[in-house]
């Protein structure tokens, strides 16, 4: 179903040259028909936070892109389901598990790395999950979580880190993981 629309995609805007690639709509037919092509996600995970290496910006507003992975983890799920693909992520983060059950309509749900396997695996190829973590104390004192994606492409299942621009294995190793919650 999905090759077809890409394909109807193609003829009714009578597409000749490769221009038609850099449509976001394009990108998210291409990808629902090929969930294993992972250059538009590639694409897609530099677009969505470009100022976390920005060194033209001050010494705060760096620091704030280097905080803002619930936004950017959250804008990866909509690019993945089709919606807001070519929006960035700003400096206001989504940090708390309530707060992403705000924004999302999901519940953030602990549990074990390998459930969370089990529920992509069972979704199928092309499915996707918003992650998060919770690190260990660290000294008595907290250490800050993180939010990203999981993909799964049918063949393995993928860390997307929109907010580095990186794409890992699974699971991902963000050092002295306590706790796993996957929104659902």
């Amino acid at each position: 179903l999905a090759k077809k629309a890409l394909l109807q995609y193609k003829i009714n805007n009578k597409e000749t040259s490769d221009e038609y690639r850099k449509d976001p709509m394009w990108q998210f037919l291409s990808l629902r028909a090929y969930p294993d092509n992972i250059q538009i996600i590639e694409t897609w995970i530099k677009q969505i936070n470009p100022h976390f290496h920005d060194k033209s910006l001050s010494l705060q507003e760096q620091n704030e892109y280097k905080k803002n992975c619930g936004a950017c983890a959250y804008l990866l799920d909509q690019y993945l389901n089709g919606v807001n693909i070519g929006m960035q992520a700003g400096r206001i983060n989504i940090g708390y598990d309530a707060d992403m059950e705000q924004k999302t309509g999901r519940k953030c749900v602990y549990m074990d790395v390998a459930d969370i396997e089990q529920i992509l695996l069972k979704k199928g190829a092309g499915s996707s999950l918003i992650v998060g973590i919770n690190r260990k104390r660290k000294f008595f004192f907290p250490v800050p979580g993180h939010w990203f994606n999981a993909y799964y492409d049918g063949h393995s299942i993928r860390t997307l880190d929109a907010q580095t621009g990186q794409i890992y294995g699974w699971p991902p190793d963000y050092g002295n993981i306590s706790a796993w919650c996957a929104m659902i």
